[in-house]
């Protein structure tokens, strides 16, 4: 469905000008970096915390989008070469509109909203409803104030069935998303704590969430929470579908477990059923329990969900990020397949694939409901705007993208992912990244599994999404034009600096800083292009960090006497950034060096000074505020004694991650982000805010049964005085689990029971005590730490603080990066 750019003003209550009134609109686009089909897109330039659309609209032009959406009035003069429309508040434009396209559709739509399991409901309705509608449903987790109208902008007049879920953090947002998604049928997960920073209580977040539901017909919820219970029988008029497992509600359900699975029965509106569902655990029973109360009250027969729940399993709703064979990086998305989950994928494959060759591993997209000549039309449209070299299709339909890409385009088509796996052969592909995605019925994590390059079973997982909205937490505290420095130095802190400094790129982060000249010439060979800070230079690295333009700091007078004799006048002008040390007594000019150093300034103009700045010793501890405000006098001083010598204006900073929140009248030009991007801060308002990024795994290896005579690991140090199931799992020092968590020191969890170590820590392994945890099993998965278990736990064990843990894991750990 399209709307001519003139109707859009309209809808948006903007001022349109422009030479082409009557262009259709089909696409919305709110990042500049990928619009695949320019001619009929709008781009709507949103001002964010750290980055303003607005600035990108002169390239975008370039790229040929010629329809625009903005907020800021001087941006009209571009009215004459491409259609504007001026708006007061460019994301409310956007939620008018998705608003405007939602009122046009009748069939049936689905509202999901609490504090977990929103995603997770979502795509398990879709699994077993979508042979029986044609569904239309946010793509990952797009359930934000952005997400959600950018995920009803898809629904068409081929759709028969909405699912949207909706995501909020803070009082008055559910409004907004309510009048676009206006649910006929919602669904409330669950109550809990997630997200809660910006409520004054439980109850004032549940009434918040409860108003996606105000105009809804039947609301399906869990009875057992007592204060959702009250409440919705308290404010919600419509059909109220509480369920239970302790006879509350109108549905009750009884639920036993039976060692790997659980068995649910129940009646809904007459439809009795007995299921059983391949889960244990209390969250995906109860989220398993919304879909099947959801989908009976649709009027889907028992018997046929009972087919659809045998297939039902748990979902990688995530983007993996994989090392394969031949130097080949493998992003898996391999759970499902549409249009707009492609997309997001593509940018994911650019953001991190910075490899010769790209190629994609595409199945057949099952249930679009679109034609299938124009599913593939478009599809082939994608995938030459994100310049895919190598395309590989399995399924039935997908083989209609052969006469469709361009001809340079390598091309292979396979029915089956067996038919694939029989003729694959791993020279076959070489120092490429590889897209891997398809729908959940082809099993392509099969061939993920073929083309991964076997490694070390323990493994690091760095979730990029965390990460990403840690750093824009801290991008909320900047003042309006100050800039981001962030910190990938030690390998992004045990994270993988490659990795980790792709992301900030794509995401458009003012600078980087390694800790060595070497770190910063790898981030050179892998594609980063960004501004790149050394903190540890020396004279023998100088020209090679001319060479990859690299710029050193410059803490003492030889290094740079060095710096200028090996840059002599004429030469190519080199950026520095000047260190002062103001108290923490490490490195920097002191005030005894300033007379030199100015004179050398001065004196050699082939020094460009990119910024002047300092290091505070206590930034984080209230306790030494009157020194650290020292600090900043004494950086004031001597910095504006640097700045009076010159012509020109390097930038000025002083604060790091726990200084960002606290000293924000010396934020100055740009700040630099460290531990605070990983997940961990000093101060305890901005720590809440924080989401974990390193998750520490490993598998259980062996289990055996050790009887009370006997003793565990090397000089008999695991002594039992009873018999015990002993588990031995595949981490050891070697790893950078130390030594010192051995003999009961360290705690890891299993199956979410926690399990003690017992005996010496191994080079490669570690036992621990499973006796209490009755269905364990070789193979299981081992947490070290991570969101459930802080990574201070691990670092008050060991008498130190959490940058030592992560930066002494060991590379030999695999690294393992996935986006939500």
């Amino acid at each position: 469905m399209s709307y001519s750019i003139e109707e859009i003003a309209v809808i948006v209550n903007g001022q349109f000008k422009g030479p082409h009134p009557k262009t259709d609109i089909s696409n919305l686009s709110v990042d500049s970096r990928h619009v695949a089909f320019p001619e009929n897109t709008v781009f709507i330039a949103l001002e964010g915390s750290r980055k303003d659309g607005h600035d990108f609209i002169k390239e975008l032009i370039r790229k040929g989008v010629q329809n625009f959406i903005v907020s800021k009035a001087a941006f009209v003069e571009l009215s004459d070469k491409v259609n504007i429309i001026l708006v007061k508040d460019s994301l409310h434009a956007l939620q008018f509109l998705a608003a405007f396209h939602r009122s046009k559709f009748t069939y049936p739509v689905i509202g999901i909203t609490g504090s977990n399991g929103k995603t997770i409901v979502k795509e398990w309705l879709y699994q077993l409803l979508y042979n029986h509608f044609n569904i239309v449903k946010n793509p990952k987790s797009f359930n934000s104030q952005l997400g959600v109208p950018l995920s009803v902008w898809q629904m068409d007049s081929h759709h028969e069935l909405g699912i949207f879920e909706a995501g909020i953090s803070e009082p008055n947002e559910m409004e907004n998303l309510q009048q676009i998604i206006k649910p006929d049928i919602g669904i409330f997960t669950y109550l809990g704590e997630a997200h809660s920073a910006g409520f004054k209580s439980l109850k004032e977040k549940l009434l918040e969430k409860l108003q996606l539901f105000k105009e809804s017909r039947t609301l399906i919820y869990c009875s057992d929470q007592e204060l959702v219970e009250a409440t919705i029988s308290q404010k919600f008029k419509g059909e109220k579908l509480g369920w239970s497992f302790e006879n509350k509600g109108t549905v009750h359900l009884t639920r036993k477990t039976n060692g790997f699975s659980t068995d649910l029965s129940g009646k809904v509106k007459e439809e009795e059923f007995h299921f059983t569902v391949p889960f244990i655990d209390d969250a995906a029973i109860t989220n398993l329990s919304h879909c099947i109360v959801a989908s009976l009250s649709m009027g889907i027969k028992a018997e046929e969900l009972t087919h659809m729940l045998k297939q039902i399993s748990p979902l990688g709703m995530r983007l993996q990020i994989k090392e394969g064979v031949n130097d080949c990086m493998i992003v898996d998305d391999s759970y499902n397949a549409d249009f707009d989950s492609l997309s997001i994928a593509l940018q994911f494959l650019m953001q991190q694939g910075q490899k010769p060759i790209r190629t994609i591993i595409l199945s057949d997209m099952l249930q679009s409901g679109a034609r299938p000549q124009d599913l593939y039309k478009r599809i082939a449209g994608l995938l030459k705007s994100f310049q895919i070299n190598k395309v590989i299709t399995i399924g039935e339909e997908s083989d209609l993208l052969k006469s469709l890409l361009p001809v340079e385009v390598l091309y292979r088509h396979f029915k089956t992912t067996k038919s694939f796996l029989q003729h694959y052969h791993s020279s076959d592909f070489q120092h490429e990244a590889i897209l891997v995605k398809g729908a959940r019925q082809f099993t392509l994590e099969s061939i993920v599994q073929a083309l991964s390059k076997r490694s070390h079973r323990t493994i690091l997982e760095v979730n990029l999404t965390a990460l990403l909205h840690n750093l824009n937490v801290y991008a909320g505290y900047l003042n309006p034009g100050v800039k981001m420095m962030v910190m990938v130095k030690a390998s992004a802190y045990g994270a993988g600096s490659d990795e980790i400094a792709k992301l900030l790129q794509y995401h458009n982060v003012d600078y980087l800083c390694v800790a060595y000249p070497d770190e910063g010439v790898d981030l050179r060979k892998s594609g980063i292009k960004l501004p790149i800070m050394v903190l540890n230079p020396d004279e023998d690295s100088i020209a090679t960090m001319i060479a990859n333009n690299l710029e050193p700091e410059v803490y003492s007078l030889s290094i740079l006497k060095a710096i200028i004799t090996q840059s002599p006048p004429g030469s190519t002008v080199i950026g520095v950034h000047i260190k002062l040390d103001t108290g923490m007594n490490r490195l920097g000019f002191t005030d005894s060096d300033k007379d030199e150093l100015i004179q050398l300034i001065q004196a050699n103009r082939q020094i460009n000074i990119k910024s002047i700045f300092t290091h505070l010793s206590a930034s984080e501890n209230p306790e030494h505020d009157e020194f650290t405000h020292e600090q900043l006098n004494r950086f004031k001083r001597f910095a504006g004694d640097i700045l009076a010598v010159i012509d020109y204006k390097p930038l000025l900073h002083v604060l790091n991650s726990s200084g960002i929140s606290r000293f924000k009248e010396y934020q100055l030009d740009m700040v630099r982000l460290g531990i605070g991007l990983y997940g961990y801060d000093a101060s305890a308002n901005v720590n809440k805010q924080l989401r974990t990024v390193h998750t520490l795994k490993a598998l259980i290896s062996q289990i055996k049964q050790v009887s009370a005579k006997e003793t565990v690991g090397y000089g008999r140090r695991g002594k039992l005085t009873e018999n015990k199931k002993i588990a031995t799992i595949s981490i050891g020092y070697a790893d950078g689990f130390q030594r010192k968590l051995g003999n009961g020191n360290y705690s890891v969890m299993i199956k979410g029971r926690m399990a003690n170590t017992i005996g010496n820590v191994c080079m490669d392994m570690t036992m621990i005590d499973v006796n209490h945890i009755p269905d364990v099993n070789e193979g299981d998965e081992v947490i070290i730490f991570g969101e459930q278990i802080p990574v201070t736990n691990m670092a008050e064990r060991l008498e130190t603080i959490p940058y030592e843990v992560f930066t002494g894991i060991s590379s030999r750990v695999k690294r393992v990066y996935f986006q939500e």
